[in-house]
């Protein structure tokens, strides 16, 4: 991908530093002409340095031991719909419960073991400020749920995790606004955090969440968000056809082997894999598999 190459489609400098030059690549826009509005690659790239000890090891290693390293990205989404439509490409409803205590996630993603059914739930409870068991999941009934394109292009958590946050960024202005009252203060100064809507810089002064979501109620009736993702026209540059919305996540290998003097055999010493997610959603999922020795 554009770890490799620029967007002339030049090779990496035979001789120079693999690692320097993947640094230096210009990944904004790749050589098929890809618009990539977000990445983690040289993070990546400078905890794999850091992790192997590339700097102190390479050209440094007696003859016949050598370091190398190889990367890779992946893309999420798709820039057209499967469906032929103007649609919103994903979209989610949020309803919260009369007694403040939940709320109703309405998405009509399909759980086929990508982990939706974890991840956007997650993402409803990080924005509102509640804890993640306090958020109800209702997917994949055509009745009751908006209309989400599919399982398909690694698309769910880039696309319906968008939607899912933009609707419960609706959810909690509304209970901003009331709580604001309440406490006399601007509800742009609060914060929505642990199941408290609190000022952020008195954290003492604040509302319960449900108290705070039965004072809107009681005001305004029903409390509902909605939110919709469609990724930006045009990521697809000049290609015919071209129909990607990247959003990568880069991985790394790196390996440390040797060779016999005696014959062209290589014998494999350490192997280590690095992988960078746009943001980690389950925190005790391990960033990276520790390099041996």
């Amino acid at each position: 991908m554009a770890a490799g190459h620029d967007r002339r489609g030049s090779r990496s400098r035979p001789g120079g530093d693999p690692s320097a030059q993947r640094d230096d690549a210009r990944y904004a826009i790749t050589c098929n002409d890809l618009d990539i509005s977000s990445c983690e690659f040289k993070a990546t790239l400078e905890q794999v340095r850091a992790v192997t000890g590339w700097s102190e090891k390479r050209g440094k290693l007696r003859p016949g031991r050598g370091i190398g390293i190889g990367c890779g990205g992946f893309v999420s989404g798709a820039g057209y719909p499967i469906y032929r439509s103007d649609f919103p490409h994903s979209n989610a409803v949020i309803r919260v419960h009369e007694d403040g205590m939940a709320v109703s996630l309405h998405i009509a993603t399909a759980e086929i073991g990508q982990g939706c059914d974890t991840v956007l739930p997650q993402i409803a409870a990080e924005e509102l400020g509640i804890p993640y068991e306090r958020v109800w999941l209702v997917e994949s009934d055509s009745v009751l749920d908006p209309v989400d394109l599919g399982s398909y292009a690694s698309r769910v958590t880039l696309m319906g995790g968008n939607a899912v946050k933009m609707a419960a960024a609706e959810v909690k202005a509304q209970l901003l606004q009331v709580a604001g009252q309440r406490l006399g203060c601007d509800p742009q100064a609060l914060t929505a955090r642990d199941g408290r809507l609190f000022v952020a810089e008195h954290p003492s002064k604040g509302l319960a969440w449900d108290e705070a979501a039965r004072l809107t109620f009681a005001r305004t009736g029903p409390i509902v968000g909605k939110g919709h993702y469609a990724p930006p026209p045009n990521l697809g540059g000049n290609y015919k056809g071209a129909a990607v919305g990247t959003s990568p996540a880069y991985s790394f290998f790196l390996v440390r082997g040797g060779r016999g003097r005696r014959g062209p055999r290589y014998r494999l010493r350490q192997s280590g894999a690095h992988h960078r997610r746009q943001r980690c959603r389950h925190r005790d999922q391990p960033r990276h598999f520790p390099w041996p020795g």
